[in-house]
């Protein structure tokens, strides 16, 4: 594995039991009872870089007489290619189609707490006074009618 024309090493390496559909091949979720001849095996290298790589270069060279291409996909923040690789072309070659894009950067911020939670006090207050009002509400410290009675809401 060359990462822009320097050799690399994976800091992760990961197989798993795929599946491989229409949409590409996916990692197995559940356990499928297979016959190892038909089993198809994923491995997945991770590499880690200082920035984002220009161009990767890699060669399958685990072919058997019976395995005559390989698939092979490379993924980038723009999406998924899918590849293939054989006995006759065991190198895959990957260039960044990324112009201009930035890796985005975590930065640390500094957060102000005020000394008094004035804001919350204030929602509570609106929300306390917007259930008196309400008509569910409004027999707890509203009086109307005629009579000067308190207000009878409706149960329920």
């Amino acid at each position: 594995m060359q990462i822009d024309g320097q050799p690399a090493k994976p800091i992760i390496i990961r197989a798993n039991f795929v599946t491989i559909g229409v949409n590409g091949i996916f990692t197995r979720q559940t356990t499928v009872l297979e016959p190892l001849a038909a089993a198809v095996l994923g491995v997945v290298f991770v590499y880690e870089t200082p920035n984002l790589a220009q161009s990767v270069t890699t060669d399958w060279d685990l072919f058997s007489a019976d395995t005559a291409k390989v698939p092979a996909t490379t993924t980038d923040p723009f999406g998924n290619r899918q590849h293939y690789v054989t006995a006759d072309e065991p190198s895959l070659h990957w260039k960044s189609r990324l112009a201009g894009y930035r890796i985005l950067e975590v930065k640390q911020v500094e957060v102000i707490t005020p000394a008094f939670p004035v804001a919350s006090l204030c929602l509570t207050a609106l929300a306390t006074v917007g259930y008196l009002w309400s008509e569910k509400g409004a027999g707890i410290f509203f009086w109307n009618g005629p009579s000067g009675a308190p207000h009878q809401s409706r149960p329920g």
